[in-house]
């Protein structure tokens, strides 16, 4: 006999939720609560919306306010060069993720700083 609460509930989601409903549902940051709470609640509705940590990089500015947003602000020039020499997903699917995570954890490792 089967239990029923053994079984799996699949449900499908949208490959990806259209960009002005993502930001729409993400989660604002002000930098007073926990950031490590924050960036995992963040990088969770993200899987769920359907986008990369490319797409994490150059849209995390419409989250932040107060002192995270200033934070980002001193720190954002840094970044664009490196998210200019990432490839395309298009052109090179498994580069553009591999880098687009490494360059996330590095900005992820100085927003827990």
């Amino acid at each position: 006999m089967t239990d029923d609460r053994d079984e799996k509930v699949i449900v499908k989601l949208p490959s990806r939720v259209p960009l002005h409903e993502a930001i729409a549902q993400l989660r604002r940051y002000d930098g007073k609560t926990d950031a490590a709470e924050y960036m995992e609640r963040f990088e969770a509705d993200l899987e769920i919306l359907g986008y990369d940590k490319f797409w994490a990089l150059m849209n995390i500015d419409r989250v932040l306010k107060g002192d995270a947003s200033s934070w980002h602000s001193s720190i954002w020039p840094k970044y664009v060069e490196s998210l200019k020499k990432i490839p395309k997903a298009n052109d090179d699917a498994d580069a553009h993720a591999g880098q687009s995570d490494e360059l996330w954890e590095e900005f992820k490792a100085g927003m827990l700083e």
